[in-house]
C-alpha cells in the first residue's frame, strides 16, 4: 500500500473527526442557549474531541471507510460515520417547538460554516502558491458540505429526520386534531381523534347505559366504573365502594398467621 495514500487516509480522518467534533459542539451549545444545561453538565459544550468520541461511529467505521477506499473497495460506499449524539431535553428548552428546531439545526450549520472558513483558508492557500493547503482545504470543504447536506436528509436518525418530524407535529398542532380528522375522513383514510378523559366520561352512550356511577364513599362521592350494558328489567348497580388502602390489613395479616398483637406492633414501628 502507498505510504502517501496512507497519511492522506490519516489526515481525512482527523479532519473528519475536527467536523464531527463541531457538529456536535454546535448541537450542544445551542442547546444550552436555548436553556437546556443537559449537555452543558455532561461536559459536551466543548471543543475537545474526546468528549464526542463514538467508539464504533468516530473511530471504527471512518478508518474502515478510508482503509476500504484505499484499497479500491466500493463497500466504502454504503458505510457511514458518526460521533456521540448531544442529550437534549426538550421540556427545558424556553420556547420547545422553535427552540428544539435551531437546536437540530445548530449541527449542519456549523459545518456549513466551517466549510465557507475552510475555503477561505484555501484561498489564502492560492495567494501562497501552496497547492498542498488548497487540495486539503477543499477536501476538507468537500466533507464538511457532505456533513451538512446528508445530516438534513429526511431521514429519523438524522437532524433532518428530527426537523421533519417538528415541523408535521407543528403543521398537526396548528390545525387541530378535528379539522385532520375532517380532512383525512374526506380523502377515504380510516381515522379518529383519541379522545379525553373528561371527553369519555361525558359521552351520552355512557351516560345512556350508567355505565358510570355514582356512590358514596368517607371521602363524599365518587364516580366508578360499573357495568357497559343494560338489561330490560334494570342493570347491574355497584353495591358498595370498593375497600380503601389498608381497610383489609388487619384481616389480611391474620389469615397469614399473625396476632392481633403482632399487627398492633407492625402498626406502632410505622412498618404498616
Amino acid at each position: 500500500m502507498d505510504p502517501k495514500m496512507v497519511i492522506d487516509g490519516l489526515i481525512q480522518y482527523l479532519g473528519l473527526v475536527v467536523l464531527l467534533t463541531f457538529h456536535e459542539f454546535g448541537h450542544a451549545w445551542m442547546a444550552w442557549k436555548c436553556g437546556d444545561d443537559t449537555a452543558r453538565l455532561q461536559g459536551r459544550v466543548s471543543l475537545n474531541p474526546l468528549v464526542h468520541i463514538d467508539p464504533i461511529g468516530t473511530v471504527v467505521m471512518p478508518l474502515l471507510i478510508i482503509f476500504l477506499s484505499m484499497t479500491g473497495s466500493g463497500l466504502s460506499r454504503f458505510l457511514i460515520g458518526w460521533a456521540k449524539p448531544v442529550p437534549v431535553n426538550p421540556y427545558n428548552l424556553r420556547n420547545p417547538r422553535v427552540d428544539d428546531i435551531l437546536v437540530t439545526l445548530a449541527g449542519p450549520w456549523m459545518n456549513l460554516l466551517l466549510a465557507v472558513v475552510i475555503m477561505g483558508l484555501g484561498r489564502l492557500g492560492m495567494i501562497a502558491h501552496s497547492e498542498s493547503m488548497v487540495n486539503l482545504c477543499l477536501s476538507m470543504a468537500q466533507l464538511s458540505l457532505l456533513l451538512c447536506f446528508f445530516n438534513l436528509l429526511p431521514i429519523p436518525v438524522l437532524d433532518g429526520g428530527a426537523i421533519f418530524l417538528l415541523l408535521i407535529e407543528g403543521a398537526l398542532a396548528s390545525d387541530g386534531p378535528k379539522a385532520w380528522e375532517e380532512r383525512l375522513t374526506a380523502a377515504d383514510v380510516p381515522c379518529a381523534s383519541i379522545w379525553k378523559i373528561e371527553e369519555i366520561v361525558r359521552h351520552p352512550q355512557l351516560e345512556h347505559r350508567d355505565v358510570l356511577q355514582t356512590v358514596d364513599s368517607r371521602y363524599g362521592p365518587i364516580r366508578l366504573v360499573g357495568s357497559g350494558f343494560r338489561l330490560a328489567h334494570g342493570s347491574p348497580s355497584i353495591e358498595r365502594q370498593p375497600p380503601t388502602l389498608g381497610e383489609h390489613t388487619d384481616e389480611i395479616l391474620g389469615e397469614a398467621g399473625y396476632a392481633a398483637a403482632d399487627v398492633e406492633k407492625l402498626r406502632r414501628d410505622g412498618v404498616i
